[in-house]
């Protein structure tokens, strides 16, 4: 009996100088083994939900602004009419005639483009009478659209209608902001400007 006492007293001896056990110490690396491995797993997911969240976000600002300058050509628009997939105005505000298009570069054009004409297009004339006055410009900023999007309207499809004119309003098939893959990440299926002009 005194024996048995003796090695109790031995290890309640060593556990009062705060020394650790071999079981202690394993499980304590097994909490540590397996919080790190949540953590490496963890950390890449949340920053790829990070970087879709602002994506998307971006491609939704760029979606609303584009609309908003849609709204604000067409709108105030003397004469608008639609000619391959193009859409032909007189602008009463910059006194020419446009037409609005999906950019022919995307490398320096992320938006819808503006292509200006000289003379005025009427019921008479078609856009393909009229000569282009320049080279296109952006209908928004390119700032306004990050690098990595891209706005445009329609369907990859030359012989679809996307855009067309119907009484006093102009309507736009799948007005849409992409990625550089070519996934839609914000829509609009039918856009429509109700204008004020004058046939």
């Amino acid at each position: 009996m005194k024996i048995l006492s003796v090695k109790r007293l031995s290890r309640a001896h060593t556990r009062a100088k705060g020394g650790f056990t071999l079981t202690e110490m394993l499980v304590t690396m097994l909490i540590l083994v397996l919080a790190s491995s949540l953590l490496a797993t963890g950390i890449p997911v949340a920053i790829d939900t990070y970087q879709k969240t602002v994506k998307s976000a971006n491609a939704q600002a760029a979606l609303s602004t584009t609309a908003t300058a849609l709204r604000r050509e067409l709108s105030l628009a003397s004469y608008v009419t639609v000619e391959d997939n193009k859409i032909c105005y007189v602008s009463r505000e910059e006194g020419c005639t446009l037409s609005i298009q999906n950019t022919t570069d995307p490398d320096t054009c992320r938006g819808l483009q503006k292509q200006y004409y000289k003379g005025v297009l009427d019921d008479a004339k078609s856009i393909r009478d009229l000569e282009t006055d320049g080279n296109p410009v952006e209908l928004i900023s390119n700032a306004t659209v990050t690098d990595e999007l891209l706005v445009k309207y329609g369907t990859d499809k030359p012989e679809d209608v996307w855009a067309a004119k119907t009484g006093n309003s102009i309507k736009i098939t799948n007005l849409h902001v992409e990625d550089k893959a070519g996934n839609e990440l914000a829509r609009v299926d039918d856009f429509e400007i109700l204008a004020r002009f004058e046939d």
